[in-house]
């Protein structure tokens, strides 16, 4: 098999892969789509929010070696909440 048919199988099972993957993911969902959608959208809002913060961090790790910063309890809440942990 060439390399242009290898890479077009590899992505033509990788679309498959994540289409299958999302129904799944859909269907076997513990919470109804509008609560998933809504604790998607706080989560994310409180990403955005951290991001500034995260980024200086990493800016100031980066340039002094400073060890990583734990995540503030919110956002720990926040995710508990969203179903991940």
């Amino acid at each position: 098999m060439s390399s242009p048919i290898r890479s077009l199988t590899f992505v033509a099972y990788a679309l498959v892969g994540t289409a299958v993957g999302t129904v799944l993911g859909l269907i076997l969902a513990p919470k109804s789509g509008a609560a998933t959608r809504n604790g998607l959208r706080r989560l994310v809002g409180e990403m955005a929010a951290q991001f500034p913060i995260c980024w200086e961090d990493l800016k100031q790790r980066a340039t002094s070696g400073r060890q990583h910063r734990a995540p503030d309890a919110s956002f720990i809440q926040l995710y508990r909440e969203g179903g991940g942990g």
